[in-house]
């Protein structure tokens, strides 16, 4: 039998491809340094974005201080489009959380008045757009998440001082969509609505402020206490008869409008809205719809319909369109 003599030089390149098959020179051992070494240069690269987005932040909030509404406005959409070009990282343990209040600027001292009509269109659009998830309400939201729903919470107060009020609704739902439990957003987002005069939503945003600080602040009395003299608990207190003014118009218009579409019908027939009236039956509840006719000094009534809780609602309409 015949052996083939192997070259002790060719023997070590055959075992160092040998070993960097393996992973590396260290085998299993050189594949997980490898693994860690990435891990530990994207968690780096991660604090890195974080702190130049951070640092934003904190010049936007002084130029805010400043009543530099424009120039922190920019600063603030920096820092988001640092976040944002970077994209979340997976592999990043984010699970460092931070207080959603942190570096939130306030705009207490300054106040607009203007008005302003929005498309509702496109705020229902963008509500929807912006609509937080199930999975995004039932974990904490990450590091990064908080941070850079707060930058666009602060572009949204800027908005406001500059009275683009559509768009502040537009920043507000953004932070609200990375940060549903957010109270400031809802707040700020409420008094853009408030600014279109949409009252009602802005009285469902305060509620929502309010039901998030009564969680966070917790059961005590002193907690109730404070929360009874809440901004927010005022300003829901405030808006509740506006919204209850402003359906009862609503619903006026609506009849007023049914009202004139049965007239130009029964028009064609010689008759009118003034032909039909409802009367109500204290003892069952229910309506009969009566036909009434002047003729020649007299006036015929005849009962169309009477007790019949099937029609209750057309003949309530009919009564209150009169």
């Amino acid at each position: 039998v015949e052996i083939e003599e192997v070259h002790p030089e060719e023997r070590a390149r055959e075992e160092e491809k040998k070993a960097n098959d393996r992973g590396g020179n260290g085998g299993d051992d050189g594949f997980r340094a490898r693994t860690t070494g990435t891990r530990e240069s994207a968690e780096d690269e991660e604090k890195e974005i974080i702190a130049l987005a951070t640092t934003l932040k904190s010049n936007g909030n002084e130029k805010f201080a400043t009543s530099a509404f424009g120039e922190a406005l920019k600063l603030y959409d920096d820092g988001v489009e640092v976040l944002s070009r970077e994209g979340e990282n997976d592999d990043i343990d984010d699970s460092d959380k931070s207080d959603e209040d942190d570096g939130d600027v306030d705009e207490a001292t300054t106040r607009t008045t203007t008005k302003t009509k929005g498309t509702e269109k496109e705020e229902e659009d963008e509500a929807k757009k912006n609509k937080p998830s199930d999975d995004t309400e039932k974990r904490d939201p990450t590091k990064r998440e908080v941070l850079l729903a707060t930058l666009h919470a602060n572009a949204g107060a800027c908005l406001m001082k500059l009275e683009s009020f559509e768009e502040c609704v537009r920043r507000c739902s953004k932070a609200i969509a990375l940060h549903p439990r957010y109270g400031k957003a809802y707040a700020r987002r409420a008094q853009a609505y408030e600014k279109l005069d949409d009252v009602e939503r802005a009285l469902e945003d305060y509620e929502k402020a309010v039901a998030i600080e009564e969680k966070e602040n917790g059961e005590s009395e002193d907690a109730r206490r404070r929360m009874r003299k809440s901004a927010h608990r005022e300003k829901v207190n405030a808006l509740k008869p506006k919204v209850e003014e402003k359906r009862e118009e609503t619903k006026k218009e609506m009849f007023k409008q049914l009202r004139s579409l049965g007239d130009m019908v029964l028009g064609n027939f010689g008759l009118s809205c003034d032909n039909f009236k409802a009367e109500k039956d204290e003892n069952t509840g229910g309506f009969s719809l009566k036909f009434v006719q002047e003729k020649a000094g007299e006036t015929k009534t005849r009962v169309i319909n009477e007790n019949d809780n099937n029609n209750n609602t057309s003949a309530a309409a009919a009564a209150s369109a009169k």
